[in-house]
């Protein structure tokens, strides 16, 4: 098996996972705020890239040694290169409520925005930046993975991209406490707003 075809099946598999609580906050939120305004919301896509961009020194044969990590696509996207986008590279990454624009595994419309669009709007990665619009002095998640370290007991920790207190955007456990969380809907073309 070659490393991409390894990585591929442990961050591809989205059957018989576990929901974030991230995905279960939304979705309490959506049923006592929006559910009847369900009408009004577009069925969009929500990105969770797990794209590669650097697979550090992850050895197929010792993948779970702890020095092993990676970096996925945001990293490159953002610190290295700092060109964010909005396209969402692959299509399994495309969360969305139907299976014919995305994977299909939201039950309701709404998500969070990617780092990408923190960056768009004037965000910052390691840079304090307290005057764009997102900005809410508090500490927030993205769906954007960053990193994923291998650990000497065989888990695999992945790190999110998180908008600071400073207003710049950079990364945590998944495991961290504090960070808030700013959901995300689309309204329908069609929606006239009097």
């Amino acid at each position: 098996m070659t490393i991409e075809e390894r990585l591929e099946s442990m961050l591809s598999h989205n059957s018989g996972v576990a929901y974030s609580s991230a995905y279960n906050k939304l979705n309490s939120w959506y049923t006592a705020n929006l559910m009847s305004y369900s009408r009004y919301l577009e069925d969009t896509v929500f990105c969770n890239d797990r794209s590669i961009y650097d697979l550090g020194p992850f050895n197929p044969n010792n993948a779970f040694n702890v020095n092993s990590y990676l970096k996925f696509g945001a990293y490159g996207r953002l610190v290295d290169n700092k060109n964010p986008s909005l396209s969402c590279p692959r299509a399994m990454d495309k969360y969305t409520v139907s299976d014919s624009i995305g994977n299909g595994l939201l039950q309701y419309p709404i998500g969070l925005l990617t780092a990408d669009e923190y960056v768009l709007a004037g965000g910052m990665y390691d840079t304090n930046n307290t005057s764009y619009y997102l900005n809410a002095d508090k500490l927030q998640w993205t769906m954007t993975p960053f990193s994923a370290i291998f650990t000497s007991n065989g888990n695999f920790q992945s790190s999110l991209v998180t908008s600071n207190t400073g207003g710049s955007i950079s990364y945590a456990s998944p495991y961290a406490s504090g960070p808030g969380y700013r959901p995300v809907v689309s309204l329908k073309s069609t929606v006239q707003i009097t």
